[in-house]
């Protein structure tokens, strides 16, 4: 092994030993209670090194979102490969969405914060493409079950696509919002499933039943 490579593969070694340092962090602390210099200290580093590998805190935790976001999405692209109805595919996709975020409600919030405000977030513009690509690929495999719903004749072709992939995701969201961060804590997991499920349920009967008008 070179030096050169030495360098790249120590260099990598220290980047994740602080992704997994922060990923500590914001998991026991939440994001807006960690700070960079939290972070150096847990991956027992100096603050200036963390800032040769990152430009921010945000952009900490956007590697980390995009690790995750990753992972979902894998998750997805089974259940689109494996589920011929497309009313399922779309009932499965969202039940892991709820889920992926019930796991970590600190992604969503830093999710949607960045859906509203992106500027709110110090990303590079690398990371910003990322993000978006990813989001966009989310809503867009909603899209293509749509499609595949209108081609097998389960709902009319009348009905515009692009409105009703709107609508679901923004009641997901909106579900997901409302609930997440109040009321009981120990309810929240299941208020959320229970209303984001009647809520897609009645939705795509609704698209159902547009088809038979």
């Amino acid at each position: 092994m070179g030096i050169a490579e030495k360098r790249n593969k120590l260099k990598e070694m220290r980047r994740q030993s602080i992704l997994k340092a922060a990923r500590k962090l914001f998991f026991e602390k939440g994001f807006r209670h960690v700070s960079v210099e939290n972070i150096a200290k847990k991956a027992n580093i100096s603050k200036g090194a963390v800032y040769l590998h990152f430009k921010s805190k945000d952009e900490i935790y956007t590697h980390l979102l995009l690790s995750e976001v990753d992972r979902h999405q894998r998750i997805i692209k089974t259940i689109s490969e494996t589920t011929t109805d497309p009313f399922e595919a779309i009932k499965k996709i969202v039940d892991s969405y709820v889920n992926f975020f019930l796991v970590d409600p600190e992604l969503f919030r830093i999710l949607m914060n960045y859906m509203l405000h992106p500027e709110h977030l110090e990303l590079s513009k690398e990371m910003d493409e990322k993000l978006v690509k990813a989001v966009n690929e989310n809503i867009d495999t909603i899209t293509h079950h749509l499609n595949v719903a209108v081609e097998k004749g389960t709902i009319s072709r009348a009905v515009n696509i692009f409105y009703c992939r709107n609508a679901i995701w923004g009641m997901i969201n909106g579900i997901i919002a409302l609930h997440l961060f109040t009321g009981a804590e120990g309810r929240r997991a299941g208020r959320i499933r229970e209303t984001v499920e009647q809520g897609i349920e009645i939705y795509l009967r609704g698209l159902q039943a547009d088809k038979l008008k």
